[in-house]
C-alpha cells in the first residue's frame, strides 16, 4: 500500500515537470494588459478579512488529509477488517459525508463562511478518532463520513466566500491560489507524511493528525475572528 501511495505522489512531480516544459502560443496582447500573476490572486484574497487565514488553513488541512487518511484507510481495511469491499464502503461513505455537507449548505445559507470554513476542519479529530479505534465497519465508516463532512463544508464554505467576495477581475486567479492550496497540496502529504506508516501505527497517525489539524483550526479561526473584528472597528471609525 506504502508502494503504491509513493509512486502516486511521484506521479504528480513527473506530470508537474512535463506541464512545466510546455510553451504556449504568442498572442498579440495590449501592452497595457499584463501576464496573470499567481501573486494577484493573493492580494485578490485580502479584500475579505481572514480569507488568506482560511486558504492556508485549507491547504494545510488537505495536506495532512491526504497523508493521514488516504493511507490510513487502507491500512484500516487490510489490517482491521481485512476485506477489500470494506475500503470500497469506507470511501463511498466519505464522499456521501462530503456531499451531504454541500447539500446542507447550499440551503442554510450560514454568516460568517470563511471563519465556519475553518472550524469545520474540527470534525476531523473525532472522524480520525473513530477511525484510529476501528475495528468494525460500521465505525470505520462513521467515522470517516466525519471525514467527508469536514472537508466538503470546509471547501464549500471557503469557495462561496471567495466568490462573494472578490471582484470579477481578480476572481480567476484567487480561485487559482484555492485550487492550487486544495490539489496542490495533496502531493505534499503523500510524499512526506504517507511515509509515516512505515515507522509509525496506524491509531498514532490518526490521533496525531487530528489532533494537528484541530489545533490549526482553532488558531485558524481565532485569526481570522480578530481579522475581522479590527475590519469592524476601523470601518465604524472611518
Amino acid at each position: 500500500v506504502g508502494s503504491f501511495f509513493a509512486v502516486n505522489a511521484a506521479s504528480y512531480f513527473v506530470s508537474a515537470a512535463l506541464i512545466a516544459r510546455t510553451r504556449s502560443r504568442p498572442i498579440d496582447v495590449a501592452p497595457e494588459l499584463d501576464r496573470p500573476r499567481l501573486l494577484a490572486g493573493v492580494s485578490g484574497l485580502r479584500v475579505r478579512p481572514g480569507l488568506r487565514a482560511a486558504v492556508a488553513m485549507h491547504a494545510l488541512g488537505v495536506t495532512v488529509n491526504t497523508g493521514v487518511w488516504s493511507v490510513g484507510v487502507a491500512e484500516v481495511a487490510h489490517s482491521e477488517l481485512g476485506s477489500a469491499s470494506s475500503l470500497s464502503l469506507i470511501l463511498t461513505a466519505t464522499a456521501v459525508g462530503a456531499i451531504v455537507a454541500g447539500a446542507v449548505l447550499s440551503k442554510l445559507r450560514p454568516p460568517r463562511k470563511v471563519l465556519l470554513s475553518c472550524l469545520s476542519w474540527c470534525p476531523l479529530l473525532p472522524g480520525y478518532a473513530l477511525l484510529a479505534l476501528a475495528t468494525a465497519l460500521p465505525v470505520a465508516i462513521a467515522g470517516t463520513f466525519l471525514v467527508g463532512v469536514a472537508t466538503g463544508a470546509a471547501y464549500v464554505l471557503m469557495t462561496s466566500a471567495t466568490q462573494e467576495s472578490v471582484e470579477e477581475s481578480l476572481l480567476g486567479r484567487a480561485m487559482g491560489v484555492i485550487f492550487l492550496g486544495s490539489f496542490g497540496a495533496k502531493p505534499v502529504g503523500l510524499l512526506f507524511i504517507a511515509p509515516l506508516y512505515a515507522f509509525l501505527d496506524p491509531s498514532v497517525m490518526f490521533l496525531v493528525g487530528g489532533v494537528v489539524v484541530f489545533a490549526c483550526a482553532v488558531v485558524a479561526a481565532a485569526i481570522v475572528d480578530l481579522g475581522t473584528r479590527r475590519y469592524r472597528a476601523a470601518a465604524a471609525a472611518a
